[in-house]
């Protein structure tokens, strides 16, 4: 991260705060105002952009993909840009989109009303045009090295997905290409078209 804070200064629509503390409550990152930006904490700095229809579409399409399957095979939790991850006093990220598997909701789940402590199972990243594409692979890398085991990076642009998992990645790049959940949300599966759907 270090390095960034000119390139975000140069931007009107996607900022980078110096907000170097020891350690955040949830409390003080819960006051953080509602104005349809997202914002983040990663190594203590608070980074926050709003997003477009274009990411948003994409975000609802998976979201409703996804909640249906979990829901109708009883796996989990899906959930939205709301949630907050914890992993640790000055990191705290929001997926795009997340699964967390039954098995791991109560661990992480620290009280109905706080953040998760932890890393959900799948974490989903959309790109937007004001997003640094370094910086959302580096908040996929923060998933996966916490113990996410399974990452999806969207290029809306491109419309492409990375797959990412600790031992490795590939790159979905056909409309027709299969996006499958693995062992994660096993039997998951949808076209890349589905995704990308106006």
């Amino acid at each position: 991260m270090k390095g960034l804070g000119p390139r975000f200064a140069e931007m009107e629509t996607a900022t980078l705060t110096p907000g170097k503390k020891a350690r955040w409550t949830d409390a003080e990152l819960m006051r953080w105002p509602n104005d349809g930006y997202k914002r983040e904490l990663i190594e203590g700095d608070i980074y926050m952009s709003p997003v477009g229809y274009t990411h948003a579409n994409i975000c609802m399409n998976l979201f409703l993909l996804l909640g249906r399957y979990v829901r109708e095979h009883h796996l989990g939790k899906v959930c939205g840009s709301d949630i907050g991850f914890r992993l640790g006093p000055k990191s705290l990220l929001s997926p795009d989109v997340s699964f967390v598997s039954s098995e791991r909701f109560e661990k992480i789940l620290v009280a109905p009303e706080k953040y998760f402590s932890g890393t959900p199972d799948l974490a989903v990243e959309v790109i937007s045009p004001t997003d640094l594409r370094s910086v959302v692979s580096l908040k996929l890398d923060k998933y996966l090295v916490g113990g996410t085991r399974l990452a999806w990076l969207i290029d809306p642009k491109k419309a492409t997905v990375e797959v990412r998992t600790p031992s490795g990645s590939k790159t979905l790049a056909r409309r027709t290409d299969i996006l499958d959940g693995g062992d994660v949300i096993p039997g998951f599966k949808c076209q890349l078209s589905d995704v990308f759907a106006a």
